[in-house]
């Protein structure tokens, strides 16, 4: 196979370039990167700190889905004045602090699941699109649909592991779901998996090491502090 570089660290600059710590005293200092095609970008703001960055800039909202692909984050979709549910892209430039708007969404949704998977960001369920699984290409700003996912769900969470996407519990129509469904975008097909343990909705998910952990949630009676490992 072939490996792309696109931009590759040119060097660094930190300021303030000399500084003197006494004992019981903190220094914040900034790293910032210049790369091979000329931009430069703040590698490290402060250590263990947080920075404000520039904010959403359309209009305020929850419970999208978010990705980040090449360096840019995605969010898209949500929720405005829930639970009025907004088609909403915008993407976000750490190396500019810019966001700028993209395609819509072809259907408003918040609630729903995300995760990237081969450099496009995959959208699935969600109030307002129970089913729906969209995929957008930012090469070409789309947005494709694809085979709708068996399970309606909302409020569920998703992660990708060796290029398949996972969309794990959340809210069906009746009750809280355990449903675990597969999606192969190879051939636009969807298999069923292994239920989680614990029914709930409103969770979080990630990956470590081929690994899919999801914690939290809501079970129906109360919020949870479940951790679980598929």
């Amino acid at each position: 196979f072939t490996v792309t570089v696109v931009r590759a660290l040119s060097s660094i600059a930190v300021t303030p370039a000399t500084a003197t710590i006494l004992v019981g005293q903190t220094q914040q200092f900034t790293a910032t990167g210049t790369f091979s095609d000329g931009t430069s970008r703040t590698l490290i703001g402060s250590l263990g700190a947080w920075a404000s960055k520039a904010p959403m800039p359309t209009t305020t909202r929850s419970r999208m889905g978010m990705g980040v692909i090449n360096g840019i984050l995605y969010v898209a979709g949500g929720a405005n004045n829930f639970p009025a549910s907004v088609s909403l892209v915008e993407a976000y430039d750490p190396a500019t602090n810019i966001w700028s708007n993209k395609a819509p969404l072809p259907t408003p949704r918040n609630g729903m699941g995300s995760a990237v998977i081969g450099g496009k960001l995959y959208v699935v369920g969600g109030v307002g699109a129970n089913n729906s699984l969209d995929v957008y290409d930012p090469p070409t700003d789309t947005w494709t649909a694809k085979a709708p996912m068996p399970t309606g769900r909302v409020y569920l969470t998703a992660a990708a592991v060796n290029g398949v996407l996972y969309a794990i519990g959340g809210g069906g129509a009746t009750q809280l779901e355990a449903t675990v469904e597969a999606y192969d975008p190879a051939t636009n097909t969807w298999t069923p998996k292994a239920p989680m343990p614990t029914a709930r909705y409103g969770m979080a998910a990630a990956v470590v090491n081929g690994v899919i952990y999801v914690i939290g949630g809501y079970d129906g009676t109360g919020q949870v502090n479940t951790v679980e490992a598929y």
